[in-house]
C-alpha cells in the first residue's frame, strides 16, 4: 500500500507542474484522449484461510485457482512532454471489464476500474514511440457461492511497455502488455445446517491473489 500511494503522490506531482513551464519538444506533446480495447487473460487464486469456523462445509478445493479472460474497454486523458528523444506522458483511465468465470457454485466476475500510469519512452522515429508503463488501479470484482453474491475492491501495481505509431501529429495508435497483481482478504457467507431450523450463516476468510496479462490497443486523439 505504501509502494502505492508514493506512486499516486508521484503521478499527482507530475500532473500538477505548470504547463506553461515547458515550451513543445514534439508536435504530438500536449494533453490528449483515447479509447482503448484489450484482452484479458486473468488467473484468480484463493486459498481458505487455516482454522476458520465452517470451513468444513465449503465444496471447493483450498486453493482454488479459477482463469477468468475476457475482454475489456476503456477511456483515458492524458498529457505528453518530450525533450529531445526522450519523451514522458502520465494518464488516467476508467475502464470496463467482461473477464468471469462461471464454476456453478461458485464464480467470479471483473466490471469496473480505475487507474493512473507514468509512460517513459524514446522516439525511434518523429512517428514512432516505444515506452515503458508503471502504475496503479482499483479493481471492482464479484464473487458468487452459494447464489450470494460478495463485491470487493482492490488496488494494484500493473507494469509493462509498448508501442506507439503517430498517423498524424493528432492521431496516433498504440499497442502495449501489462502485468497486474492484486492481493486481498475476503470472506464467503455460508449456511451451516442447511434445511434445519437452526440455521445460521457464518462467514469463512479467504486470502485471494489475482495476477492479468493485458493484450491492449488504443486509438488517441490530441486535444
Amino acid at each position: 500500500m505504501k509502494t502505492i500511494l508514493r506512486l499516486g503522490g508521484l503521478l499527482a506531482c507530475i500532473l500538477c507542474l505548470p504547463i506553461t513551464a515547458y515550451s513543445q519538444g514534439h508536435p504530438s506533446d500536449g494533453l490528449y484522449i483515447g479509447l482503448d480495447g484489450s484482452y484479458d487473460k486473468t488467473t484468480e487464486t484463493s486459498t481458505l484461510i487455516p482454522g476458520a469456523e465452517g470451513a468444513n462445509l465449503l465444496v471447493i478445493p483450498s486453493p482454488a485457482i479459477y482463469d477468468l479472460n475476457g475482454i475489456a474497454a476503456g477511456i483515458f486523458v492524458g498529457y505528453r512532454q518530450s525533450s529531445g528523444r526522450f519523451t514522458v506522458a502520465v494518464e488516467a483511465r476508467y475502464g470496463y471489464g467482461f473477464a468471469s468465470n462461471d464454476a456453478g457454485n461458485d464464480s467470479f466476475k471483473i466490471t469496473g476500474e480505475y487507474g493512473a500510469s507514468v509512460l517513459p519512452g524514446f522516439w525511434i522515429s518523429d512517428e514512432i514511440a516505444i515506452y515503458g508503463r508503471l502504475g496503479f488501479s482499483q479493481l471492482s470484482l464479484s464473487r458468487t457461492y452459494q447464489t450470494i453474491i460478495h463485491r470487493n475492491t482492490d488496488s494494484g501495481l500493473h507494469y509493462g511497455g509498448g508501442i506507439q505509431i503517430f498517423a498524424t501529429d493528432m492521431i496516433s495508435i498504440r499497442a502495449d502488455y501489462t502485468r497486474a497483481t492484486y492481493n486481498h482478504n475476503m470472506r464467503l457467507n455460508v449456511t451451516i445446517d442447511p434445511g434445519q431450523l437452526t440455521q445460521r450463516t457464518v462467514s469463512i476468510p479467504f486470502f485471494s491473489n489475482l495476477k492479468r496479462d493485458r493484450f491492449q490497443v488504443s486509438l488517441i486523439s490530441k486535444f
